[in-house]
This record gives structure tokens, sequence and C-alpha cells, in this order.
């Protein structure tokens, strides 16, 4: 049987035994997994920002969809780095009948971001 550290493995990502670099590509996010808990509090941003945005409009205070999805601040800014991306991620989608039944309401202030929504 051969043993193997985290070094030895392909793809690990963790610099080599000779100093080697992981290429900063071979990791990005989208490749990665979030851990279980990191995905409950991805889950629970995009849910209540869904509703703050119903509520409140695009313009809500990212700091209210942190505080009541149970959140500090930097966790929304670790996984949502721009509002645009939060906005996005709410927004695509969505099944909500907040969403659907009010959609000709929202077409104004979504043009406002046509980077991120489709």
């Amino acid at each position: 049987m051969i043993l193997m550290t985290v070094r030895d493995q392909p793809g690990s990502g963790v610099a080599g035994a000779a100093g080697d670099r992981a290429e900063p590509s071979a990791c990005g996010p989208e490749e990665r997994r979030l851990r279980a808990d990191a995905a409950r509090n991805r889950d629970a941003i995009v849910a209540v920002a869904r509703d703050v945005f119903a509520e409140h409009g695009l313009e809500a205070p990212l700091e209210a969809i942190a505080a009541r999805a149970g959140v500090g601040i930097a966790t929304l800014y670790r996984r949502f780095p721009t509002r645009e991306k939060l906005v996005a991620a709410a927004l695509v989608g969505t099944d909500s009948p907040a969403w659907s039944s009010g959609s000709a309401n929202y077409r104004p202030v979504i043009a406002a971001y046509p980077t991120c929504c489709p």
C-alpha cells in the first residue's frame, strides 16, 4: 500500500515538495464544492435576498439581507462580492409567486442591472 500525503495527490492545489506553486485557475470557485455550512449560508442569503428585494426593491441594504439570513456582512460579501452578483443569484430561476405575479413591476428595476439579469 502506498501512502500519499495531500501534496502527493494530483490536483490537490497545494504547493509541491519542490516549492512548485499550484495554478490559481486550477482551483476556481466554480470548480470547488462548498462546505455544507457554506452552502446553507449561501442558500439562506439567496432566499432572504429574494424576499427583501421583493419587499424593498433591488437597492435594499445588504446589511438587512445578511442580518435576516443570520450571517455576517462579510459572509454575504464573500459569496457575493457585488450587489449585481447577489441580484443575479436571487433573480435567476425564481419561481416565487412574489416575483412572477409582480414581474411587470420589477422590469424597470431589473433593467437597471442589465449586466446581471437576463
